[in-house]
């Protein structure tokens, strides 16, 4: 009876799990295209590419000057290769290989980065300083 109740323990955790890593994985955001922080790059391609910025203030040169934390994500077949790794995993293990795949997703995900861009008059960025890559 006691073999049987884990049993069935087992697979109702096996289940309830499996597949977390590959989530994980897949559901990344895509990588971002860094190099557009550079000096003479009009303000609305960044906009389009990172969106609206954490913060934005003027300086003590009274040009606009704005933040933007994100992920740097990752690419397509980065995130399809380690989706694939963790379903292949899980089917061998069993489903134990969620207790490492998941801790491991979970420290990946701490990817984020850190740029603040002055605006010249034109809405041009003049100076870009990048605090966390």
């Amino acid at each position: 009876m006691k073999k049987l109740l884990l049993l069935i323990l087992f697979g109702y955790i096996a289940v309830n799990i499996s597949s977390c890593s590959v989530i994980m994985a897949v559901q990344k955001p895509e990588k971002k295209d860094v190099t557009i922080f550079q000096e003479g790059m009009p303000r609305n391609m960044i906009l389009a590419e990172f969106g609206p910025p954490v913060s934005s203030d003027i300086n003590k040169n009274g040009n606009k000057e704005e933040m933007w934390t994100f992920d740097k994500g990752e690419s397509k077949w980065w995130k399809g290769l380690r989706a694939v790794f963790h379903t292949a995993a899980d089917v061998f293990t069993l489903f134990l290989w969620e207790v490492v795949a998941i801790p491991t997703e979970l420290a990946l995900e701490k990817n984020s980065s850190t740029y603040v861009v002055e605006f010249d008059n034109d809405n041009k960025a003049t100076k870009i300083q990048c605090l966390r890559k």
